[in-house]
C-alpha cells in the first residue's frame, strides 16, 4: 500500500531563459558574418531561434551596436570669459 512517505513529489526549474535586447543584437550581427549554427553553439542557443530574432529584429542587428557617450570632461571644452562677475568693472 502507498502511503504518504511514498509520494513522489518532482520539482522542475524553469529552464526558460532571457536575453538582454544588446545581448540579442549582438549574436544576430555576429550571424552576419559566421554561420548561424556555429553562432548558436557559441552561445548556447537553439539555431532556430537566432533565425527567429533575425526575423523580429530584422534591420536593427544590421546596425552597429549603440554607442555609451563618454563622460563630460569640462578640461577637452574651451573656457569662455564672460567677464568679471564681481562688478569690478563698473
Amino acid at each position: 500500500m502507498s502511503g504518504p512517505m511514498d509520494e513522489k513529489r518532482i520539482f522542475v526549474a524553469d529552464t526558460r531563459r532571457r536575453w538582454p535586447l544588446e545581448e540579442k543584437l549582438a549574436m544576430v550581427a555576429e550571424t552576419r558574418t559566421k554561420p548561424v549554427s556555429r553562432v548558436a553553439r557559441k552561445h548556447g542557443v537553439a539555431p532556430g531561434l537566432l533565425f527567429r530574432w533575425r526575423k523580429t529584429l530584422g534591420d536593427r542587428a544590421a546596425a552597429s551596436p549603440p554607442r555609451v557617450p563618454e563622460p563630460y570632461n569640462r578640461s577637452t571644452y574651451p573656457q569662455v570669459v564672460l567677464g568679471d562677475v564681481t562688478g569690478a568693472d563698473s
